[in-house]
């Protein structure tokens, strides 16, 4: 069972190793195709978008942006890390930032 937390470590990596601009995460704006960057990081909601605690027009209000400033008005910075898993990579104008 230690190959699949391998698997799913390398998997993780791998995602975070892609780079998208926020030209590219602003094509996924529709609740079928949604993604939003925060903190740096661009996340894919797609299949999260019907679980939303908040619902859907909250995800739906901030697709295909930058919705950092929306996000932490809302959450705190574990909810990050809870859904680490729909990480998909990180945004290429917040290369270099640091994060909170």
């Amino acid at each position: 069972m230690a190959s699949s937390t391998s698997e799913s470590s390398s998997s993780a990596k791998t995602a975070a190793a892609k780079v998208f601009t926020l030209q590219e995460v602003s094509a996924h704006n529709r609740a079928d195709d949604l993604w939003i960057a925060v903190n740096g990081f661009v996340y894919d909601l797609t299949k999260f978008v019907k679980l939303h605690p908040g619902g859907k027009a909250v995800l739906t209000a901030v697709a295909g942006t930058d919705a950092t400033k929306q996000f932490y008005a809302l959450h705190n910075k574990t909810i990050l890390a809870k859904y680490k898993r729909l990480r998909i990579g990180t945004l290429k104008e917040a290369e270099g930032k640091s994060e909170k």
